[in-house]
């Protein structure tokens, strides 16, 4: 969510890109586990403009936490990855 109460609702295509473009070794490389470099963001914000999607740097980052999250939800739930809890909702 942004700051001012409105959903941040992304579409699958969107996710997709943000996964290939996170994937990237040079993008990985560069967050070495920090997260308050916003000069990643932008970068990344830049790739998925390239590929029609436009968001902000706070849209990514918000997003990318939130992705985070959702993993190690699913991880700790089922003690393996790859398989979401019984009842959850991947939307």
């Amino acid at each position: 969510m942004e700051g001012n109460g409105e959903r941040n609702v992304w579409g699958d295509g969107e996710v997709h890109v943000l996964l290939d473009i996170w994937g990237d070794k040079a993008i990985l490389d560069k967050m070495d586990g920090t997260s308050r470099n916003s000069q990643i963001y932008k970068t990344i914000a830049k790739r998925m403009e390239d590929c029609g999607f436009t968001r902000t740097v706070n849209q990514i980052k918000y997003k990318m936490k939130n992705l985070k999250k959702e993993y190690r939800k699913y991880v700790d739930h089922n003690n393996g990855p790859l398989t979401p809890p019984v009842g959850s909702n991947t939307h």
